[in-house]
């Protein structure tokens, strides 16, 4: 189905996105991220949310996470309907695809696995997202059921609850963090029908833009100098 060269090029696209997910996950390199700060910002915010009688700020936030992920799941969807329109109709398709002179030329049946790898990629967004969506479902119940500041049950027993539904919440933030990921390492996917050597080289860049933006962002820097100052008024 795919040359030697295109095989290779896979393997560099997976081994990108698996690889950086990883380090991005496990923060191998000791440095601060998007993802590491909000999960302590989170858990703040559990433990404040404990203090407060109405929750209904907090349920409200919860409920705009949750449309974020939806909006990015229904795109999932519009994107396998189309992926799957253009795989219905693939002769007009590559028809229409080998006239622009800047696509690469393949085999049919090199075009055909192109095409299943985006719509794989799209599938594990939609379920990424939906899962995601449920978590913030499960926040929402959690904020439900959490207790009441007068409520007769101790310190300790509070920061436990706290600590569990902070987790819930990061665990709904990192699935959100893994479909937006498939989103950007897809458009790489469409880089390689203009060829094989544009795949490799989007698929760098991509990597290149999340690093940029997770690890040295003016963003981060504003969340990490907001969590000191907080440390400071405590």
């Amino acid at each position: 189905m795919f040359s030697i060269f295109e095989w290779s090029a896979l393997v560099w696209f997976l081994f990108l996105w698996v690889g950086y997910s990883y380090l991005s996950n496990k923060q191998i390199s000791g440095q601060m991220n998007l993802s590491k700060i909000l999960n302590e910002f989170r858990h703040d915010w559990m433990k404040r949310m404990l203090m407060r009688e109405q929750r209904i700020s907090d349920m409200s936030a919860v409920a705009n996470l949750e449309r974020n992920a939806g909006f990015f799941a229904s795109t999932c969807m519009f994107l396998i309907a189309g992926v799957l329109t253009i795989i219905a109709a693939s002769d007009k398709a590559f028809d229409i695809l080998h006239t622009f002179a800047f696509i690469e030329q393949s085999s049919e049946l090199a075009s055909y696995g192109k095409l299943i790898i985006l719509l794989l990629i799209y599938v594990y967004g939609f379920f990424t997202f939906t899962w995601c969506m449920r978590q913030y479902g499960f926040c929402s119940v959690l904020i439900g059921s959490a207790p009441l500041p007068k409520e007769d049950i101790s310190d300790s027993i509070k920061n436990e609850f706290a600590k569990h539904a902070g987790s819930v919440l990061d665990q709904a933030g990192k699935q959100f963090n893994l479909g937006l990921r498939s989103v950007y390492f897809s458009l790489a996917v469409l880089a390689w029908f203009v060829g094989t050597e544009w795949f490799m080289l989007v698929s760098a860049i991509v990597v290149l833009v999340l690093y940029r933006r997770e690890f040295k962002s003016k963003t981060l820097r504003e969340l990490v100098l907001a969590r000191g100052v907080k440390e400071k008024n405590k």
